[in-house]
């Protein structure tokens, strides 16, 4: 195990003690039917969910404690002499109030209507099912250690809310079981997982639990057919990556969903090795499992198309078991491995694997496994989904994408790239906003970070993007040897408004290329030349462009100027004069629900040509002055009080 990781671990571990030294001073949090029912009738999440999720955090820390402390402390990665005893009888408290939640699904995948319907009740959505898993686990591996009533307790309420539903259902349980998104795997392996935890249970303690659940109303081979439906539904989470391997619901999304189908397909293969199904082996595997490792920029920026974030920690126990089933997995830096608290779901499966999948997996290599990038730039292309990613040796460099208006967490954002810079998102896409009732309804497009005006395209006749799968790109190349993307997207507007479309995005990678007329003071770093041409229809009476930025841009000499913390940039157009742009602070709720104040740069295109309209603009990037304290490669850039 190399010294970062171990670092890690000891890191991650003292995170949850310190956790513990303060939950053991305040009751875990009540839920009410108040906080329960405040979806229904305002569409707010947050409140109910803050209290379950505070609750998982109990069960997280206790568990993790109980099952780990003496182990990490005989290889020195814990406190020694640690008495786990107080830890069990804390878990077995937090193990009974969680058996008697009311819900375990959350509020957002319920059917109100159907409320008082028993099955309602028990509906399987993401955290029931990932409830059922935890428990499970957490008793299979301390039985031995838990008293009988709180183990019986457990088997009951998960075969009663989980596995008795689900198997005693036709397939599909649910929408989710031939979806190809994250819920599928999410879903379908914290089951398949419980199925197998709960046939290690029968078989470790024999008929001590028998008729202590209602399993025993199910046909004999009720497992069997469970694991079946299990795996099918995983391919179709499969189906649901593009055939480059991308997971275009963003790289937080890929991250959940891959960590339940990599834990479902380890304990199935081990359960099963005598079978031929190779969970971690099917199509398109080896291109997804290195999906991850294109989505990072310099300073730990990530790519946050959909519903991603600028800022998406990587978890290390995942990487470290993808890594074990292909080689080629590179691991990012350890400054951006997932800390305890980053994960407001406290989710227990995805930060025990974080200790037992470094522990059983972990690299013995002890080289250094940073990744030097040669010169010149680095490119990936995912031609399925659409996507670029282009950076310098320096990690700085641009993303874009075209696709269509119906993917998976979809924003209207065809067309649309995001700038990075010395650590910094300069041109912005905004992620995820605040998961409301509205978000995931009709109103989705009323909401900035989705619809088209949130992102970094034109608008034409004044109208955005459309949604709907038909909206698309119809062509999305890179030319590797003029380091240029060509992307045409006349299709994603209103039908007749425009006959074409087309924008080219150029990088020039140093100062000696850098094209500019107006240079700016400073050292330059890199270039984009950006230019759109639009064929204009007999509709066509305006176009207007549309830059997204996090940071307050202003005018200067007839340019943008966005100054961030370590870098700026300067956009530059013949459109663009101090009296044409138009700077228009937005407000953006975030995913964590707080409001941000983003800008829109805006300035009308001229329609003087009868046909065709061409806009170029220059976006140049330079370092300031603080920059030149650290290395470019230095993983997370200090803040500018620091």
């Amino acid at each position: 195990m190399k010294k970062e990781e171990k670092a890690y671990i000891r890191k991650l571990y003292m995170e949850i003690r310190q956790a513990e030294r303060k939950l053991r001073l305040t009751p875990m949090p009540e839920l009410t039917s108040e906080d329960f029912f405040l979806f229904r009738t305002t569409g707010n999440r947050l409140v109910y969910e803050n209290a379950y999720f505070g609750r998982r955090k109990y069960l997280t820390v206790y568990a993790i404690l109980a099952l780990w402390s003496s182990e990490l402390a005989k290889h020195g990665l814990a406190d020694e002499n640690t008495d786990e005893t107080d830890y069990i009888r804390s878990l077995e408290e937090i193990l009974l109030n969680i058996c008697r939640e009311e819900f375990w699904a959350l509020p957002a995948h319920i059917d109100f209507e159907k409320i008082d319907l028993a099955e309602t009740r028990l509906t399987i959505d993401l955290f029931a099912a990932e409830t059922a898993q935890a428990l499970s686990e957490i008793v299979l591996r301390l039985s031995s250690r838990l008293s009988a009533h709180v183990t019986e307790c457990v088997v009951r309420e998960v075969s009663r809310r989980v596995l008795l539903p689900f198997a005693a259902s036709w397939a599909p349980y649910s929408w989710w079981e031939n979806d190809r998104c994250n819920w599928s795997a999410v879903c379908a392996g914290s089951i398949g997982m419980t199925v197998i935890n709960m046939e290690r249970l029968n078989k470790k303690y024999h008929e001590k639990y028998k008729g202590k659940n209602d399993l025993g109303q199910l046909p004999e081979h009720w497992q069997e057919n469970c694991l079946k439906r299990v795996c099918d539904a995983l391919q179709c989470y499969l189906d649901g990556m593009e055939s480059d391997g991308a997971c275009t619901e963003g790289l937080g999304y890929y991250n959940y969903g891959m960590s339940f189908y990599a834990a479902f397909a380890e304990e199935y293969e081990q359960e099963y090795p005598s079978r031929k199904e190779r969970l971690m082996y099917r199509d398109k595997c080896g291109q997804i499992v290195l999906f991850q490792q294109k989505c990072y920029f310099g300073g730990g920026v990530s790519i946050s198309f959909s519903d991603g974030s600028p800022r998406e920690s990587f978890l290390p126990g995942l990487t470290a078991y993808l890594k074990h089933c292909y080689p080629q997995v590179r691991t990012p830096d350890y400054s951006l491995a997932r800390p305890f608290d980053e994960d407001a779901c406290y989710r227990y499966l995805t930060n025990e694997r974080n200790i037992s999948w470094l522990m059983k997996y972990a690299d013995n290599d002890e080289t250094d496994s940073r990744q030097e990038t040669a010169g010149g730039l680095t490119a990936y292309l995912l031609p399925a989904a659409q996507w670029l990613i282009c950076q310098n040796q320096n990690g700085n460099g641009f993303a874009a994408k075209g696709g269509h208006n119906d993917e998976n967490h979809n924003h209207n954002d065809i067309g649309h790239f995001l700038c990075v810079y010395n650590g910094e998102m300069l041109l912005a896409d905004l992620g995820a906003g605040e998961y409301t009732k509205d978000y995931f309804s009709d109103k989705r497009y009323d909401i900035l970070c989705n619809r088209s005006a949130g992102h970094s395209v034109p608008l034409v006749n004044g109208r955005e993007q459309c949604a709907g799968k038909e909206y698309c790109a119809d062509r999305f190349s890179w030319n590797e040897d003029e380091n240029e993307l060509t992307i045409s997207f006349a299709g994603a507007y209103e039908k007749g408004s425009l006959n074409g479309l087309v924008r080219r995005i150029k990088m020039y990678d140093s100062c000696v290329e850098v094209k500019n007329k107006k240079a700016p003071k400073g050292k330059l770093g890199m270039q984009l030349e950006l230019t759109d041409t639009f064929v204009k229809s007999g509709h066509t009476d305006s176009i207007t462009e549309n830059i997204i930025t996090g940071v307050k841009p202003v005018m200067q000499d007839g340019a943008v100027l966005i100054k961030g913390t370590h870098g700026s940039c300067r956009i530059t157009s013949e459109d663009i004069s101090d009296s044409t742009a138009r700077i228009i602070p937005c407000n953006h709720q975030n995913h964590a629900g707080a409001v941000q104040t983003v800008w829109q740069i805006r300035w009308d295109c001229s329609m003087e040509k009868a046909d065709e309209v061409t806009c170029k603009m220059w976006i140049t990037f330079y370092d300031n002055e603080i920059v030149s304290q650290y290395p470019h490669n230095y993983a997370q850039y200090p803040q500018k009080d620091a």
